[in-house]
């Protein structure tokens, strides 16, 4: 069984995505959003009318090797694992089904 850390954490970190979607489906069009932080009449306001933010989480648990990859210009954190590789796998199947979250059986 899972300890009561592990519980906790894929509690929290459902709770904090759970509260990201309603975040963004409250703030309605990125215009919207901007409208109190830029200038009513900027040019690039009207592009952004219809433009809304959607995002998608796929959520799993397991192991997973984290590194630096890159130079000594540019140096990126990346994770490697199977289990990473289903997150970002079910994190593309919510456009297919039009969710934004899914949960592995194992999460």
């Amino acid at each position: 069984g899972r300890s009561n850390l592990q519980k906790g954490l894929f509690d929290a970190s459902l709770t904090s995505i759970h509260k990201i979607i309603a975040d963004i489906r409250g703030m309605g069009t990125l215009a919207a959003f901007l409208q109190e932080e830029t200038d009513k009449s900027a040019a690039w306001r009207t592009s952004l009318e219809d433009f809304k933010v959607d995002m998608g989480f796929g959520l799993h648990t397991g192991w997973a090797i984290e590194g630096s990859i890159g130079s000594k210009v540019k140096i990126d954190a990346s994770y490697l694992s199977p289990h990473v590789n289903l997150a970002s796998r079910l994190e593309s199947a919510t456009k297919h089904y039009r969710v934004p979250l899914l949960m592995s059986d194992a999460f």
